[in-house]
């Protein structure tokens, strides 16, 4: 019989590994992000494509849920505010 600490234990080290990946995750896109493009491998160029494909749909994703519920998307407003207006 697997006793409960055994269970509670596996547990945390699952969650620690899996932290400990993330955290080597967004350390090496960090890295990457500093890096100068003309110094990144095309390995690296392929993941920061990746992540930055990803994270588009996640924003288009989010403004197509506002637009539905009739919210003003954050850049559209920063994007009125900052443009010059009809006067100049």
């Amino acid at each position: 019989m697997v006793s409960i600490f055994y269970i509670i234990f596996s547990y945390i080290l699952n969650v620690e590994v899996l932290t400990w990946k993330i955290k080597i995750k967004v350390t090496n896109i960090e890295r990457m992000l500093k890096t100068p493009i003309k110094k990144l491998k095309n390995v690296e160029l392929q993941q920061l494509n990746e992540i930055v494909k990803a994270k588009l749909n996640e924003v288009e994703d989010v403004e197509k849920q506002q637009m539905e519920r009739g919210v003003a998307f954050p850049y559209q407003i920063l994007g009125n505010a900052l443009a010059p207006s009809k006067d100049e």
